[in-house]
């Protein structure tokens, strides 16, 4: 299973991505149009814990969309915020309590 795009990680130069592969929480790089680039193992750790099983990777791989997995009433704050560290190359760091 393909966790990185190379021509993504090739962007990473200098930092250390075995840092983010390490994080118990998910982590996840997104190119400019929203499509995913990156995920570390516990993206998937978490939907295997969630029952997320074959269809979660098969519709949240690399290259998928991410703004159609927010709902409508999220959706405009994380647009905000991906936008932010797109325009200003930056990372962005958001805790989260999840329900489920």
């Amino acid at each position: 299973m393909h966790r990185a795009d190379p021509a993504f990680l090739r962007l990473l130069k200098g930092y250390d991505v075995s840092e983010l592969d390490a994080h118990a929480g998910t982590a996840y790089g997104l190119w400019p149009d929203w499509r995913i680039a990156y995920v570390n193992p516990a993206w998937f750790r978490f939907a295997d814990e969630n029952h997320g099983g074959e269809q979660f990777r098969d519709e949240w791989s690399l290259g998928s969309n991410l703004l159609k997995a927010m709902s409508a009433a999220l959706l405009d704050f994380y647009r905000k915020a991906y936008s932010a560290c797109l325009e200003g190359g930056r990372t962005w760091t958001h805790d989260y309590e999840c329900s489920s």
